[in-house]
């Protein structure tokens, strides 16, 4: 499993890179600089994507994710876009509550990237997690590309609630 996740994060800051090439001297911007239009347009895609695994919305989530998208749990588990939903949609993953923090986006031409903090209640898990994100833009609306998200150092399970973990021993089950 290590390797299929060192290649989608690979992947993801080929594709970024080579974006960035090819785009005309993209400037340094720091984290607290006020979104660009096109990243505020971004942030609020992803935000609408979070939100459909709690409404179990199934056409925000096929629109909001490309059909190549590897999502990549802060355990590891890898799943292809069709994995993913059908989780969601046969109930593996009850997501309750989604709640982000933090986040900032950058777009250089058709690929964007999110990062931020998200702390969801999956069934009766509560979860804290960082996340990085990778989407590209096409006919007119971003999709997930790349998803990698990791436990948060200070997670509800270190002052003994159920934590990350939980979720991870879930994720690991056979479907």
């Amino acid at each position: 499993m290590p390797v299929r996740l060192t290649k989608s994060v690979a992947l993801s800051i080929l594709l970024l890179a080579g974006t960035a090439r090819a785009a005309e001297d993209v400037p340094p911007r720091t984290l607290t600089a006020t979104p660009t239009s096109a990243e505020a347009d971004l942030l609020q895609a992803e935000g609408r994507r979070l939100q459909a695994q709690v409404t179990r919305d199934m056409t925000a989530l096929a629109d909001g994710v490309a059909d190549e998208a590897i999502y990549t749990h802060a355990n590891g588990h890898v799943q292809t876009k069709a994995e993913y939903i059908a989780s969601i949609l046969n109930g593996r993953f009850q997501f309750k509550s989604v709640a982000t923090e933090g986040r900032f986006a950058r777009v250089t031409g058709a690929l964007g990237m999110t990062h931020g903090t998200q702390r969801l209640v999956v069934g009766d898990m509560h979860l804290a997690d960082t996340y990085l994100a990778v989407y590209v833009r096409r006919a007119g609306r971003w999709q997930l590309l790349a998803w990698q998200s990791a436990p948060m150092p200070q997670s509800e399970e270190r002052r003994g609630e159920p934590g990350p973990a939980a979720a991870h021993a879930l994720a690991a089950q056979p479907q």
